[in-house]
């Protein structure tokens, strides 16, 4: 049934981007104008405060200088309160749900790209013989294959759950039909749609590839779905040996009794040391993060001078990979660091060593960090 694969030629889909902005008392707004402004399809309207920024143009999905670019426009410009995304006509709130939207997509038509299955990638293969994991599309999940994996499949419905059981039991009708309208209703809208290798026709071939009626006899592979509350009520057809609920089983050691012939191995902990130069390509970042969280605690004088709060907290953005978690442990690390090189021991009379290992406890390990790495406490500011 999923053994074939046609290839097919991938057909060019440009994708209508529309990126604006206006003027901005940022550090990077001249950074974000010189980009916008190497795109074709700049434009610009008023002087002065009144002035805006926009870029218009047609992305393709191999075109990855124009991606790149557009995107690290778009994370320059992402929090200013006069940027605007468009995508195809449809406006985002915001670059990270722009982001997000098409990343996606692109990443997986790059690996399509990349494949040597062809075709077979779209379909979930791991290898051309295997069966296909998903209708057309890995992105096509409204209804997938018994073997789709990963965490939407979970969500997903089956195909063997549309078609009608036969009065005595023993045959089972697919609705193709139904099967095709549904996948379509749910994919319409996706982005999956512009990929350069989506092909409603390839859905539709892998749809009507379902077999037309199922034999529930000894041989086959499903088997009539029968109701937990009304054994006698046939709800559908199943794969055989398909378990009734989700019932996990999972080994608990209450303490009654010692097992002498075991010898309990202490689990090794991993405790990460992350220090600013460890971190690469985000010393902007890096700068703001060290004025907002160091300065209030290293030279309180100079809020309580100005009669100022010092922020409360920080929120970090931006695509996986690109040093979130690195730069959130690094201010602790850090200054820890620093203490040790001294030779100076924290405020609760440990050393670097025993001091790292206390500040990455769960929990109690977040106000440890910035109790031992900056031993005076902000007071309060004046009213």
């Amino acid at each position: 049934m999923g053994n074939r694969t046609r290839q097919t030629e991938p057909e060019e889909k440009p994708i209508k981007i529309e990126v604006s902005f206006g003027k901005s008392s940022s550090t990077n707004y001249r950074s974000a104008v010189r980009l916008a402004k190497q795109f074709e399809g700049y434009e610009e309207r008023g002087e002065g405060q009144q002035i805006h920024h926009s870029v218009k143009l047609d992305l393709s999905f191999d075109d990855d200088k124009a991606w790149d670019d557009m995107r690290q426009l778009s994370h320059i410009i992402g929090g200013w309160k006069s940027a605007s995304f468009r995508l195809d006509g449809k406006r985002f709130t915001s670059m990270w749900e722009l982001d997000r939207e098409i990343g996606e997509v692109r990443q997986c038509y790059i690996q399509r790209r990349d494949s040597v299955l062809g075709e077979a990638y779209c379909l979930g293969k791991e290898a051309p013989d295997d069966e296909a994991d998903f209708f057309g599309c890995r992105y096509v999940r409204a209804i997938t294959h018994e073997g789709a994996s990963g965490y939407y499949s979970h969500q997903s419905q089956k195909w063997y759950q549309y078609g009608e059981l036969s009065d005595d039991r023993t045959t089972f009708t697919t609705d193709k039909e139904k099967i095709l309208s549904l996948i379509k209703t749910h994919t319409a809208d996706h982005l999956c749609t512009k990929c350069p290798c989506f092909s409603w026709q390839r859905v539709a071939r892998e749809v009507s590839d379902l077999p037309e009626v199922i034999m529930l006899n000894g041989d086959s592979h499903f088997e009539v779905k029968y109701s937990e509350i009304n054994e006698n009520k046939a709800l559908g057809i199943q794969p055989k040996g398909t378990s009734k609920g989700y019932g996990i089983s999972i080994p608990i050691n209450l303490g009654l009794g010692d097992d002498e012939d075991e010898d309990e191995v202490p689990a090794e902990r991993s405790i990460p040391s992350v220090l600013y130069a460890d971190i690469a390509a985000q010393d902007e970042a890096l700068e703001e993060i060290r004025n907002i969280v160091e300065l209030p605690l290293t030279h309180p004088e100079y809020f309580l001078e100005m009669g100022i709060e010092p922020q409360q907290g920080i929120i970090l953005h931006g695509s996986p990979g690109n040093g979130k978690t690195l730069i959130a442990k690094s201010p602790a690390c850090d200054r820890l660091e620093q203490r040790s090189s001294r030779h100076q021991n924290t405020p609760h009379g440990l050393g670097w060593p025993a001091a790292r290992d206390a500040a990455n406890q769960p929990v109690a390990g977040a106000a440890f960090r910035i109790e031992i790495a900056f031993p005076k406490r902000f007071p309060k500011t004046k009213k």
